[in-house]
């Protein structure tokens, strides 16, 4: 599927490639939730389809079959696995794949799922490939806007920054998801996803949105009574749920040292800017950046270290807050 918002780059892109300016390396920086992976898997099928349109690929041919059906040989993917480092042995399997003929006798295309994963002994395996490029062999990778990549190996690649779609767009894509809904609520859920229009749904769900003022609501009372039980209720017991309100908070961090610094726009909690302006008023932007730090680290540990008691996580985060920072 290609989403409204990337229909110029896709077009962009193939009448580059009609005119013979067909990179061999590109690569995606792109924010989260705006689909930027189901753009670079059309760019994929288009550069191995064997009877292109002027704008799109055929959908017909072997190959794009072969793609749809996701058994295709001349395609490859490299990605992190439990978010650990892509290693130098992933990539230098890659060379087969380089540098022997193509099975549909066409293109061969590798994307690099995760290339903020690249560690210093994979970029420079990488590098070598790259420096060296096979005739019609095409590389996409894809890195997080906030999480740049091994110089040498970005200089070796045609950069793209792939941006969210304008609030107008994001709207128009929602409202045919789900119509019948205010514009005012489509912005607000946009605005709460953080411009990640495909995760901006749920943020039409009434109930979504009572559970998260029920919790920054109840972050208040934590933090006008220092008691941590009444925060530690909150979060839930499921993992999903307690990333989630992880996640209000740390939004609602956000807001407050924007505020402190004296920023007022593109608030994510515009709709609770009496509580913000008050605790702004009653903490520092150090307390609030050891606030955050501390919330990134709990979270950090959540998802990564196996078998961890989230439960008693959460209680050392919540009196670290009472007692150092709050």
């Amino acid at each position: 599927m290609l989403y409204p918002w990337h229909f110029d780059f896709f077009t962009q892109f193939t009448t580059a490639y009609h005119k013979g300016f067909a990179h061999h390396a590109h690569l995606f920086k792109t924010a989260k939730g705006i689909g930027c992976d189901d753009l670079i898997m059309n760019i994929a099928k288009f550069l191995l389809c064997h009877n292109k349109k002027s704008d799109n690929f055929c959908d017909h041919c072997k190959s794009c079959m072969l793609f749809n059906a996701g058994n295709h040989n001349d395609f490859t993917i490299v990605k992190s696995i439990d978010a650990k480092d892509i290693s130098v042995d992933m990539v230098r399997t890659l060379n087969e794949s380089v540098y022997t003929f193509a099975s549909q006798g066409g293109a061969k295309v590798i994307y690099i799922k995760d290339s903020d994963k690249l560690n210093e002994a994979s970029s420079n395996a990488l590098l070598k490939i790259l420096e060296e490029p096979a005739q019609e062999v095409y590389f996409l990778l894809k890195t997080p806007q906030n999480k740049p990549l091994i110089a040498t190996i970005a200089s070796r690649c045609q950069n793209h920054l792939i941006n969210p779609p304008t609030e107008q767009s994001a709207i128009e894509y929602l409202r045919k998801i789900k119509p019948n809904v205010s514009y005012e609520s489509y912005r607000k859920a946009i605005i709460l996803s953080q411009n990640q229009v495909l995760n901006a749904l749920p943020y039409l769900d009434e109930s979504i949105l009572q559970k998260r003022l029920d919790f920054l609501r109840d972050f208040w009372r934590f933090y006008t009574q220092k008691n941590a039980l009444i925060l530690l209720k909150s979060f839930g017991k499921e993992t999903d749920e307690i990333l989630q309100n992880l996640h209000y908070l740390e939004t609602f961090l956000l807001d407050a040292l924007k505020l402190q610094m004296g920023i007022h726009k593109n608030l994510i909690n515009e709709d609770l800017i009496k509580g913000l302006t008050l605790f702004v008023e009653q903490n520092s932007s150090e307390s609030i950046i050891k606030s955050l730090s501390l919330l990134q680290q709990t979270r950090l540990d959540i998802t990564q270290i196996n078998g961890v008691n989230v439960e008693l996580m959460l209680v050392d985060f919540l009196v670290k807050m009472i007692a150092d920072i709050l």
